[in-house]
């Protein structure tokens, strides 16, 4: 029993047709043409796509749910952890030279010839 010329039509979709089914912008699709994702002939200067390929092109980009890990199972993740102490350290730049210089009483600014 042979498909009938109907059948084998609807088969075969545009880039307009398969932008319209995934209710995608068609340069999305030819994006994903482009770059391998999506099979698709190229038939002079259009592309056209088997119905099939957009199926299996739809399953490819199915998520998988996230497992967490239970808080059970593992003690330490759900305990808030303390961040680390950073300890700085000031280097002697202008703003430190400067807050220096303020301290000093007014005979040590003439013999270091900071006036």
């Amino acid at each position: 029993m042979s498909a009938s010329p109907k059948r084998a039509w609807s088969e075969i979709m545009t880039v307009d047709q398969v932008a319209a089914y995934l209710q995608l912008n068609r340069l999305t699709i030819y994006r994903h043409i482009r770059e391998g994702r999506l099979p698709a002939s190229k038939i002079g200067k259009a592309y056209r796509i088997r119905k099939g390929d957009v199926e299996w092109f739809l399953d490819s980009m199915r998520t998988r749910p996230v497992r967490r890990p239970k808080a059970a199972v593992q003690p330490e993740a759900a305990a808030p952890r303390r961040p680390e102490l950073v300890v700085v350290t000031s280097r002697p730049d202008s703003a430190d030279r400067r807050d220096r210089e303020l301290t000093l009483n007014p005979t040590e600014w003439v013999t270091r010839s900071l006036h």
